[in-house]
């Protein structure tokens, strides 16, 4: 559609830049082809001045370029996120003759961003053989048909395309993703081996696949996973946290507090798992000195009166009971009973069975009153008790 160059000098208040543009090298008279510009636009990325330009044109010009048209304003609805407005666009193309492929693939982006998946299904198996040329047009179908609850056509569509683009490691990552979202374990154990291999595989590839094994009951298979991906990312804390933690289901305690303590001195957050993994090995003493490093003060005490527990040091375990009122843990119920068992264990029996008056959880409750048995029993014997 051409207009005057007085009209186009109007619209170009709302387009700094295209108006000085224009002023340079057009006479007066001089007729603007706005679809050209919006095409060039489009292309150069620029989306707001696109749309812009595109409201200028009368869509009822006979002469008017509907296919190119309609393609541009699909394109910058498509770009805003407007999937159905890109879509209707989309068909107008289409309808007004334009059989691009490109413009069936762009109506599959569009419908797949708007929920349409057999929408999605049809506009790319419309676009024929060349949407097997385009990676992501395959991605999209595989997607759309996972969405409609198909499973074996989209796993079908991902091994097709990767064997036709074995360097598009997008294909296998989501087949990964399909088989742990299936429990496909074995099958998913065999692609594992296959990304193994690749050189662009990531670290959370890797992660996923051990992660879904692990939850799968797994263990042995995502422990080789884990050391395997150590190998090729070594100081990668992910994979070192996730493998501690197979360890951990394995009863391998020191194994997992040592790769935690590993994880730790890079992020502190990790140190409570890391003490708490020391602690159900037997390694009381290290426990101690990783919790010791602990910032969080309320599970920092609270795991240390576990552990001093455990060390027989009821002597510190009374010490503590003025900081554990001053930090508000006396509330807990399970710190109120270890501190009644540590002044029962020094002969504090009064202080002790203060602290049992305060029981009132049924678990802790149950404690407290063996407990004061004990202490009734201790004193009935006297020097006997010991």
């Amino acid at each position: 559609m051409r207009i005057a160059i007085v009209a186009f000098i109007v619209a170009a208040l709302a387009l700094p830049g295209l108006a000085d543009e224009g002023k340079k090298n057009r006479g007066p008279e001089e007729e603007i082809d706005y679809v050209a510009l919006a095409a060039r636009l489009v292309q150069d990325g620029h989306w707001d001045r696109a749309e812009l330009t595109l409201q200028q044109v009368d869509e009822t010009d006979e002469e008017l370029d509907h296919k190119l048209f309609y393609v541009l304003r699909g394109l910058v609805s498509l770009q805003k996120k407007v999937y159905l407005d890109a879509a209707d666009n989309f068909e107008l193309a289409i309808k007004a003759g334009n059989t691009d492929p490109l413009v069936y693939i762009n109506l599959g982006r569009a419908r797949f961003g708007g929920k349409d998946y057999q929408g999605t299904v049809d506009a790319l198996i419309a676009a024929g053989k060349s949407a097997r040329a385009e990676p992501r047009a395959e991605l999209l179908l595989s997607r759309s048909y996972w969405e409609l609850g198909d499973p074996g056509a989209a796993l079908e569509v991902l091994q097709r395309a990767g064997k036709r683009y074995p360097d598009k490691i997008e294909f296998p990552r989501l087949e990964s993703f399909y088989l742990i979202k299936l429990e496909l374990f074995q099958e998913l154990a065999r692609r594992r081996s296959e990304l193994l291999e690749r050189d662009d595989v990531e670290a959370t590839d890797l992660a996923a696949i051990s992660e879904a094994l692990r939850k799968g009951g797994k263990l042995d298979e995502a422990k080789y996973t884990l050391e395997a991906a150590r190998l090729r990312f070594p100081d990668d804390e992910t994979l070192t946290v996730q493998l501690a933690r197979v360890l951990m289901d394995q009863d391998q305690s020191l194994s997992s507090a040592m790769l935690l303590e590993q994880a730790a001195r890079t992020n502190p957050k990790y140190l409570i798992e890391a003490a708490e993994m020391y602690r159900r090995a037997g390694r009381l003493v290290r426990a101690l000195f990783i919790n010791k490093r602990i910032g969080d003060q309320k599970s920092k005490i609270k795991q240390r009166l576990q552990i001093l527990l455990e060390l027989g040091q009821f002597e510190q375990i009374s010490a503590m009971e003025a900081r554990l009122s001053r930090l508000g843990l006396l509330s807990d119920q399970q710190i109120r009973y270890a501190l009644a068992y540590g002044f029962f264990m020094i002969r504090d029996f009064e202080s002790s069975e203060k602290h049992i008056a305060k029981l009132t959880d049924p678990e802790f409750f149950d404690k407290g009153v063996a407990l004061r048995k004990a202490i009734g029993a201790c004193k009935s014997a006297g020097w006997q008790c010991q």
